[in-house]
């Protein structure tokens, strides 16, 4: 819309109604200003400028108002410098302390620091503790503690104290040793048990036995008589279940298998051709619809274009056909 007006015979320009391009709202104008006012000229020339990055002043464009940073890399800086301002601002000032082992003043890490670095707390827990002879906990020897919990003088006593601690807690039915001796089956020494049902003296002893036993299963007598040549043969144990004395009559009796095998299926499927003859040969074209059929308007609709269907009737029916017993997969009721 536009307005003019005439003063002391002059025209004055004519006002235009404009809509400012930042705050959406209506103003008069003889120009061609796009925006109300000179707040929504800065603020729309804001919008328009590239902002500038804070760490390394770089004109960039941002996706977001709340881009501040022109890269991942000065965006990582300025979370550290937050970061750090944020603890100057919390944590406490660090207070150096003294190391326990060198008595050196550092600033610590962590709030449990107690050494100044890996060389002195190495040193602290490697050294050698003086403790004062004392007896064994077990066998009541005098021994040497390396250490202070040391309370064990060898692995033996140690491994009587494990057992004694486990049948306490009930978890082993009897200490060890407490068994009576036993004379071992094979060397015929006199050995204390670990179990009721040991009855050897050592793994050597046991492997023996076993061996022996072993050995007895192959030296025996029984024969048996092979399917094929009926030759009697001595299996190689003495509970094998062996049918064959050779590999060749395994063979012969795989092959005689599989031909009955073949000479069946070839049975099989020369009753089936015959079937399938029956009931082609007892087939009969029409052009009329089946009255127990499900789809008559589909067949009558192939019949008026000119098709015939066919019909089977039962080969059973047919003069001079005999059943047969795989007639059953071809009838239908």
């Amino acid at each position: 819309m536009t307005h003019s007006t005439r003063t002391l015979g002059t025209t004055r320009q004519s006002l235009t109604i404009r809509t400012c391009t930042n705050c959406g709202l209506k103003f008069l104008t003889e120009g061609e200003e796009r925006t109300c006012g000179q707040i929504c000229f800065d603020e729309l020339k804001a919008k328009h400028t590239k902002p500038q990055c804070v760490i390394c002043s770089k004109r960039f464009n941002r996706k977001s108002s709340s881009h501040k940073t022109c890269s991942h890399k000065c965006g990582y800086e300025l979370k550290k410098q937050n970061a750090a301002r944020y603890r100057d601002k919390v944590r406490k000032p660090k207070v150096k302390i003294a190391c326990e082992r060198c008595s050196k003043l550092f600033l610590p890490t962590r709030k449990d620091q107690r050494f100044c670095g890996s060389r002195c707390y190495n040193q602290h827990y490697k050294r050698t503790v003086i403790v004062d002879p004392r007896p064994c906990v077990e066998c009541g020897e005098v021994f040497q503690p390396r250490t202070e919990r040391n309370i064990l003088c060898s692995q033996q006593c140690r491994y009587v104290n494990d057992k004694r601690r486990a049948y306490v807690r009930g978890t082993i039915p009897r200490m060890p040793g407490t068994l009576k001796p036993k004379e071992c089956l094979v060397c015929k020494k006199e050995f204390q048990p670990k179990a009721g049902s040991q009855k050897y003296c050592s793994p050597t002893c046991n492997g023996l036995i076993h061996l022996k036993r072993n050995r007895s299963r192959l030296d025996h007598n029984r024969l048996l008589k092979c399917w094929i040549c009926s030759k009697q043969f001595k299996p190689v144990t003495s509970k094998s279940r062996a049918k064959f004395c050779s590999a060749e009559c395994r063979a012969v009796h795989h092959g005689n298998k599989a031909a009955e095998k073949r000479q069946e299926l070839e049975i099989e499927a020369k009753k089936q051709v015959e079937v399938k003859e029956k009931w082609n040969n007892a087939s009969v074209s029409s052009t009329e619809v089946p009255a127990d059929s499900l789809f008559p308007e589909e067949i009558l609709a192939f019949i008026n274009r000119g098709g015939q269907i066919t019909q089977y009737l039962n080969p059973v029916w047919v003069e001079g056909s005999q059943p047969s017993e795989y007639e059953d997969d071809f009838i239908t009721d």
